[in-house]
Protein backbone atom coordinates (compact mmCIF):
# COMPACT_ATOMS: atom_id res chain seq x y z
CA UNK A 1 0.00 0.00 0.00
CA UNK A 2 1.22 3.54 -0.79
CA UNK A 3 0.54 6.80 0.94
CA UNK A 4 -0.91 9.65 -1.07
CA UNK A 5 2.45 11.46 -0.96
CA UNK A 6 4.28 8.39 -2.30
CA UNK A 7 1.72 7.99 -5.08
CA UNK A 8 2.00 11.65 -6.06
CA UNK A 9 5.80 11.31 -6.06
CA UNK A 10 5.58 8.38 -8.45
CA UNK A 11 3.23 10.31 -10.74
CA UNK A 12 5.58 13.30 -10.76
CA UNK A 13 8.55 11.06 -11.55
CA UNK A 14 6.66 9.45 -14.44
CA UNK A 15 5.62 12.87 -15.76
CA UNK A 16 9.15 14.27 -15.64
CA UNK A 17 10.60 11.09 -17.18
CA UNK A 18 8.14 11.28 -20.06
CA UNK A 19 9.62 14.58 -21.27
CA UNK A 20 13.00 13.84 -22.93
CA UNK A 21 14.33 17.39 -22.45
CA UNK A 22 13.54 17.47 -18.73
CA UNK A 23 14.80 13.91 -18.28
CA UNK A 24 18.15 14.78 -19.90
CA UNK A 25 18.51 17.92 -17.75
CA UNK A 26 17.90 15.89 -14.60
CA UNK A 27 20.46 13.27 -15.65
CA UNK A 28 22.96 16.02 -16.51
CA UNK A 29 22.40 17.61 -13.11
CA UNK A 30 22.88 14.31 -11.30
CA UNK A 31 26.22 13.86 -13.08
CA UNK A 32 27.50 17.32 -12.05
CA UNK A 33 30.21 17.12 -9.38
CA UNK A 34 29.27 18.95 -6.17
CA UNK A 35 32.36 21.17 -6.43
CA UNK A 36 30.93 22.53 -9.72
CA UNK A 37 27.70 23.66 -8.06
CA UNK A 38 26.65 26.73 -6.07
CA UNK A 39 26.15 26.18 -2.33
CA UNK A 40 22.50 26.43 -1.32
CA UNK A 41 23.21 29.26 1.15
CA UNK A 42 24.55 31.37 -1.76
CA UNK A 43 21.30 31.15 -3.73
CA UNK A 44 18.95 34.13 -3.44
CA UNK A 45 15.35 32.91 -3.57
Amino acid sequence: MLSEDEYRGILETLYLSSNPKIKNEIIKGLQTPLEDTIPEEDIKW
